[in-house]
């Protein structure tokens, strides 16, 4: 599914993948500035020269007007010799081999301000000097010429270029290539961050999930952690149902208030047994589950874990319980449902397992004897979670028209927003109830309660 997205969405994509972001802006970066740095550099040169009084002006007397404008019209043939071929031939015998006579031309040009006596010849080349040399030699040369050529004298350089103070730099403009780059790489990044929040959209924020899904969301649980040199067993009741990951604080608050949430359902909706459920395997049902499972039994209720995951069948390892029997040893017929209830140790918590693994988990779920069980169940229990197949296998969906309610779990880092819909979609095609969603392995201090 494609969905737009607001600014709040982007900010959060951003902080999310902020590796990714900062990392694209400064190769983006370097990369302008090492061809900033490569661009061979260009020195530019300028020397003016005066046009003044026809011939020499004796003593200290000013240039009448019409001298003035007799020089100002002298200016567009000075510049159409400045052009000519035979200047650049001249400059190009002064200069030697250095040049070839089509450079000479390409690298100097000659300016004039409008109504301006003042004319600017101007020389690029590769280094200070050669840009200095170049624009002396032609103010020289030029010079000469319109004394050879006019028989005039008006020409006067008003100054000889000197290296480093008359010649700049002026390419590359290395600052102007990070700018540029610094851009690119930003809207490039942009790019990058909304293609995959729009094309390839994870369900990794609790807004996200609220947004996408359409159904409650009942809340989320902070991302497990691993302590190197910890021990895996817990001191608490709480806390020994998963073996594996010790919990924080703020994890147990979670679960607190996912528990409160389902007291309400189990008092106002009457909800009894309540199905475990994701679009994929590896998100969290089985912990969430248990763990809730343990919350509720804490907090009082007669609580019943079932392992209704015909595909992988380890729940009974959550309680380190042996025992192997569990539904299909009663819908079998080879045992009773108070045989098949196992104590786990924790107050008000018991356990069924799944028992050995039928062949056809569908045709198995979808017998008379799955309901009845069911219905027996809920008469020796306040609340029954059951953990279940992910919606990816049939069993999964089948198992659904048999419970109360169904927790829709998804994970931060697995969870697709189309998969998700996909398999949501499926459970409203069979008429299931969708209590809510919970997001698992959402990161402390990361958009939570947003």
């Amino acid at each position: 599914m494609k969905r737009t997205i607001d600014m709040t969405d982007l900010m959060q994509a951003v902080r999310r993948r902020w590796m990714i972001f900062f990392g694209i802006i400064l190769i983006a970066t370097l990369i302008g500035g090492g061809i900033g740095y490569t661009i061979p550099r260009t020195y530019e040169a300028k020397t003016d020269l005066l046009v003044n009084s026809m011939g020499k002006v004796e003593g200290n007397s000013a240039p009448t007007m019409g001298e003035i404008e007799t020089n100002l019209r002298l200016i567009e043939t000075y510049t159409d010799i400045f052009t000519s071929n035979r200047l650049v031939s001249e400059v190009k015998i002064v200069l030697g081999d250095s040049y070839a006579k089509p450079e000479v031309a390409k690298k100097v040009k000659l300016e004039t301000g409008n109504g301006s006596q003042i004319i600017t010849i101007t020389a690029r080349d590769s280094t200070p000097e050669k840009a200095a040399n170049l624009a002396n030699t032609y103010a020289l040369t030029f010079q000469e010429e319109i004394r050879t050529l006019m028989n005039l004298d008006n020409i006067t350089i008003l100054k000889e270029v000197i290296v480093g103070t008359d010649t700049k730099m002026i390419k590359p403009f290395t600052f102007y290539y990070l700018i540029v780059s610094l851009g690119i790489g930003f809207l490039i990044s942009i790019a990058v961050v909304l293609i995959g929040e729009v094309y390839f959209t994870r369900l990794n924020t609790e807004r996200k999930v609220e947004r996408s899904l359409g159904i409650p969301f009942l809340g989320s649980i902070l991302m497990k952690k691993e302590k190197k040199g910890k021990s895996r067993n817990y001191n608490s009741d709480f806390e020994s149902v998963t073996p594996r990951v010790q919990f924080p604080k703020a994890e147990k608050e979670d679960f607190n208030k996912l528990a409160a949430t389902i007291h309400y359902f189990i008092k106002q909706k009457k909800v009894k047994t309540i199905m475990m459920t994701s679009s994929g395997a590896g998100e969290g049902k089985t912990f969430i589950g248990s763990n809730l499972a343990v919350k509720l039994a804490m907090d009082g209720q007669k609580t019943l874990f079932i392992d209704a995951d015909f595909r992988k069948s380890d729940g009974r390892l959550l309680f380190n319980l042996p025992e192997r029997k569990g539904l299909t040893s009663v819908i079998s017929g080879f045992y009773e449902l108070d045989t098949i209830i196992q104590e786990t140790g924790i107050e008000n918590l018991s356990f069924i397992g799944t028992g050995p693994l039928p062949l056809n988990p569908v045709k198995f779920i979808l017998a008379d004897g799955m309901d009845k069980l069911l219905d027996d169940i809920k008469i020796l229990f306040d609340v029954v979670i059951i953990d279940s197949p992910p919606l990816t296998v049939a069993d999964g969906i089948s198992l659904i028209q048999a419970v109360d309610g169904c927790i829709y779990v998804t994970h931060v880092k697995k969870t697709t927003e189309d998969n998700a819909l996909k398999y949501l979609e499926y459970l409203k095609n069979v008429n299931a109830t969708v209590l809510g969603s919970v997001l698992n392995g959402n990161k402390k201090g990361l958009n939570r309660h947003s």
